[in-house]
């Protein structure tokens, strides 16, 4: 009974894999004649789709993508992922510009069809048949639609009178033995389609170029593009530069017509102002064209387009397989970015790449699509590793003789570094914050770095490992079989790595596809024997590399490492040895990967300082120690020598001293700090988080040589730091900080002694806080926000903040917005240690000013300056008004609002407005504040001018207090300088994330 038991349980295993292993595919065929209006920006066609149904269901419905509406919804999963991302291209759109389909209708058989939009976005389209397509039917409906083309903000519209059309077309869904692939349109996410043969005419007026997916039939068109390549090839593109978009010279049209066999897609781009280039290829009695059309930018590579395209295409049919096609286009688009994006045959590549070496290599990447996607085409929504993963290692292996620079190349200075020969540093950044995610997680989970880093570069190196495994340089026998195997299919990555497991190999999609877990590889010497240990749970590959006189000698790959395995070193004469020299593991503790066997002065040392800061060394604990200089007015200029190991990737362990004596006061200036991340495994907390502060300062000085006054801070933190749902999510922490502030002072008083001159009196202030903090910060969405809840309590003193800063959305112009910022605050305080109020600002023009930072949290110029130009400096405490008015001193309560418009990205001005009330317990008054002014906004938060432009009496009347009652213009403008947020450590802690 066991024995049956156990075959029908593998019986069923074996029919759930089955259907997992290969999509069903189905053939869908389009007929579509075109014409484009460039005058209005509307292209009406009428489509007729054969279905050609090879599953073994009956469809009673057709389901359609119409992408081309998202634009114009007002809600839309495509708008909401912009908004993480970051991109505010769709929120810019004015409504002329949005598009979308501006009739669709379907007919059978003479007889029009029922339909009807399935999501708020008017994306995804159910036609209700006439009659059911039964298997093995082929039915063809007819679709007439006239598209209003949106202006291009992604891949796909207009600019102008320059045309890229891509998802133009109603387009069927993809059908398997799971059922509909209906998605969404994403900025990143790519797509799922059926294949089919495509038959397309476009008329359109005459002066345009087109390039299309297929190949051309209209010879009268063929000839043109020829003659026109000719004479390209003889022009020197220096002369030229593109006018802008000239408008058509007469309403003549011309149709042009192509075919494509067995694609997944259909694009064309259209443009009056494309140089062209042509050139041919032979690949196994195949004989391609390759066509570049492109501008005459000055600065341009693309006269050499077809020729790294060619070089390409022979590459890729080289190491995969030949290409089955007749022609390769490649197209400049007319955004200036550096996006690429790739279709059948053809790919669009804008503007951004000007350099030789950046144009072959995003050539090579996006015609090796064609391969991977076009030929063998998987669900890129859900596993883009499968395409992209494979591409950007071909990608990697065609630059291998001549690296392309990495993402440290190009440093300032020279850095003691071995991750300049990394081509995903990203990761390691990202990867020390615990913030990467598998190459298998949900596409919308990715930041625009993370999406590259998890789904390109990570598998790409895994294939690298992947290579060395198998004996195999270039993966061309195991690639070469997958390829033939699965082209014209669909493919998924259990496909893939069902051909790995015939290899045994077991680990790759462990490691590499479904999981961000990290691994730990360490060396451990042991008489004549290294112990190579790792803490992965099954056998891994581990390459080995021995050094003598900092050249490698000797190398090993241990194909199945277990948890403990040995390599006898007897007779090999090394200096040291590194485990996974090529970075090809995904680990980020590297420290114990190098054995150092002998004393040499080419071996990395355990422990490096260096003189300036950069980039750590990842088999060497790095110190940085180098001078800095400071300023403060008590303290006066102060030399500064600084000591930490702030690098990137993080440590878990980040520490730093600055100390310096003050030429001024005749003191020591210090600052120090430690923070510790501890990572934590349970399902929401992501780390735990300990550390301490220590800062010494003056804060007046009467006399130049005797009378003092100076603090010391020492805060320690304790804080969790909750997971992220994922790469656009919230930062949110929990923190508690214990704050002891010690301020001791000395002066000489007015009496005097006779013999013994004026009495000196010394003081000190003690006291102890206790802040608990709650942060829920998101810097990458579009519209960032932060919520911060405080509470604080010492002896007889309480206090609880509420403060929420928004960045809020505005349509006055491209790239404007508001930033919004909403506080409440209440308090007791009957300590006698230390006075603390509500008041509008932070500004060191009180008398008693050092109680507004009455934590010492702030690094102030002039602390209790009350005239002067260093009594301006104002930091953004409680209302966070723009002003240096005294008028609000409340222990009780206030709520406050303040509004700045961004007016553009290139205009430093923001008008501000400011409005608060307050009230007195002891007087039982409310008063209501209101100030309103501009910002030269220098670097946002860091260093800003504030000019109030009108103030209410209230806060008018808060100048009596200073020396100047009656100040003059001039003098009420006030400064920003944040210097706390110039704290490296927090400039560290937001890189990668």
């Amino acid at each position: 009974m066991h024995y049956i038991k156990l075959y029908f349980t593998f019986l069923l295993a074996s029919q759930i894999c089955s259907i997992q292993l290969i999509s069903q595919n189905q053939s869908i065929d389009y007929t579509i004649n075109s014409k484009l209006d460039d005058q209005h920006h509307t292209l009406a066609a009428d489509m007729v789709i054969t279905y050609h149904n090879l599953s073994s269901d009956t469809l009673l419905v057709l389901k359609m993508h119409t992408w081309m509406n998202v634009y114009k919804a007002k809600k839309s999963p495509f708008a909401n992922q912009l908004k993480r991302l970051g991109i505010r291209a769709k929120f810019d759109l004015k409504k002329a510009d949005k598009g979308g389909y501006s009739h669709i209708s379907f007919m059978e058989e003479n007889s029009s069809l029922n339909y009807n939009f399935e999501d708020e976005s008017n994306e995804i389209l159910s036609v209700e048949l006439k009659t059911p397509i039964y298997p093995g039917e082929v039915k063809s409906i007819l679709c007439h639609f006239v598209l209003q083309i949106p202006k291009n903000i992604s891949r796909g519209g207009h600019l102008g009178q320059s045309y890229q059309m891509t998802q133009w077309y109603p387009k069927c869904a993809l059908y398997d033995t799971t059922g509909w692939h209906t998605m969404p349109y994403l900025e990143n996410g790519e797509y799922f389609n059926d294949f089919g043969n495509y038959d397309i005419t476009i008329e359109l007026p005459e002066d345009y170029f087109v390039a299309a997916s297929g190949v051309l039939q209209t010879a009268a068109e063929v000839n043109k593009l020829e003659a026109w390549s000719k004479v390209c090839n003889e022009l020197k593109i220096d002369n030229h530069t593109p006018s802008s978009n000239p408008v058509s010279s007469n309403y003549k049209t011309k149709i042009v017509a192509y075919k494509a066999d067995r694609v997944s897609d259909f694009a064309w781009f259209a443009d009056k102002q494309f140089w062209v280039n042509k050139d041919t290829i032979s690949i196994e009695n195949n004989t391609i064209n390759v066509y570049s059309f492109y501008y005459p930018y000055i600065t341009s590579s693309w006269k050499k387009a077809t020729e790294y395209g060619k070089s390409a295409i022979r590459y890729f049919s080289e190491k995969i397989g030949a290409y089955p096609y007749k022609q390769v286009t490649l197209v400049e688009g007319k955004k200036n970015s550096s996006d690429a994006m790739e279709y059948p045959m053809i790919t669009l590549i804008e503007k951004g790449y000007s350099s030789p070496l950046e144009l072959e290599q995003v050539i090579v990447h996006e015609v090796g699509h064609n391969w991977f996607q076009g030929i063998v085409s998987n669900n890129e929504r859900k596993e883009a590793w499968l395409d992209e993963g494979l591409v950007t290692y071909y990608e990697h292996e065609y630059f291998k003789s001549r690296p392309f620079p990495t993402f440290l190349s190009d440093a300032p200075y020279p850095m003691f570094t071995d991750y300049d020969k990394v081509d995903d540093f990203i990761w390691y950044l990202q990867a020390s914050h615990r913030h990467d995610l598998s190459a298998s997680s949900p596409v919308t989970d990715y930041s625009l770095s993370g999406y590259v880093e998890s789904v390109y570069q990570k598998p790409a190196k895994g294939l690298r490992l992947l290579s060395k495994t198998l004996n195999d340089p270039d993966l061309s026998n195991f690639m070469k079989a997958y390829y033939t195997k699965y082209k014209f299919k669909h493919p998924s990555g259990i496909n893939f790595i069902h051909l790995l497991n015939e290899s045994n190999i077991h680990w790759f999609d462990k490691l590499y596809i479904n999981s961000n877990q990290k691994i730990d590889v360490q060396l451990v010497k042991q008489k004549d024997n290294v112990i190579v240990k790792h803490d992965f749970d099954t056998s891994i590959p581990i390459e080995i590399e021995g050094y003598k006189k900092g050249k490698q000698v000797w190398s090993k790959i241990i194909h199945d490492a277990q948890r403990n395995d040995t390599i006898s070193m007897l007779n090999l004469d090394l200096e040291y040895i590194v485990a996974d020299p090529n970075f090809l593991l995904p680990e980020t503790k590297r420290l114990n990967n190098i054995l150092r066997l002998k004393k040499s002065p080419f071996t990395p040392k355990a422990f490096q300082t260096h003189l300036f800061p950069g980039i750590g060394h990842s088999l060497s604990d790095d110190w940085y120690f180098h001078p800095l200089a400071g300023y403060n007015h008590y303290d006066g200029f102060y030399p500064l020598l600084a000591l930490h190991n702030l690098s990137l990737p993080k440590n878990s362990v980040q520490a730093g001293i600055i100390a310096g004596y003050g030429l001024k006061s005749k003191r020591p200036v210090i600052q120090s700090g430690i923070e510790y991340l501890a990572p934590f495994k349970t399902e929401g907390i992501d780390f735990l988080k300990i550390g301490a502060e220590f800062r010494t300062f003056s804060q007046s000085i009467y006399d130049v040589t005797n009378n003092k006054d100076y603090y010391t801070k020492l805060a320690f933190k304790f804080g969790i730091v909750l997971k992220q749902r994922n790469q656009g999510s919230s930062e949110k922490e929990f923190n508690v900080r214990p704050i002891i502030i010690n301020s001791r002072y000395s002066y000489y008083s007015d009496i005097v002694i006779p013999g013994m001159g004026p009495i000196q009196i010394h003081g000190k202030t003690n006291y102890t806080i206790y802040e608990f903090k709650y942060s829920d910060v998101n810097r990458r969405n579009l519209f960032p926000h932060a919520l911060n809840l405080g509470f604080e309590f010492a002896n007889k003193y309480f206090k609880s903040t509420f403060e929420y800063n928004l960045t809020t959305p505005l349509r006055l112009g491209k790239n404007t917005a508001g930033d919004l910022k909403i506080f409440a605050g209440a308090q007791s305080n009957n300590s006698d240690k230390f006075n603390t109020s509500f008041v509008l600002n932070g500004t060191t023009s009180r008398q008693y000013s050092s109680q507004l930072d009455y934590k010492y949290d702030e690094l102030l110029l002039g602390r209790n300056e009350t005239s002067g130009s260093l009594s301006k400096q104002i930091f953004l405490k409680d209302a966070g008004f723009y002003t240096l008015s005294q008028a609000l001193n409340t222990s009780d309560l206030l709520i406050a609002f303040s509004y700045r418009i961004k007016i553009s990205d290139f205009i430093p001005i923001r008008p501000y407005a400011q409005y608060g009330f307050a009230h007195q317990k002891r007087t039982d008054i409310v008063q209501s504040y209101f100030t309103s002014g501009v910002s030269l906004v220098i670097i946002k938060n860091l260093l800003e001018v504030n000019i109030p432009l009108y103030e209410n009496k209230t806060v008018q009347a808060g100048y009596s207090n200073n020396s100047n009652p009656h100040p003059k213009f001039k003098q009420k403008i006030n400064f920003t300088l944040n210097l706390k947020d110039f704290n490296p450590i927090k400039w560290i802690n937001k890189i990668g994330t």
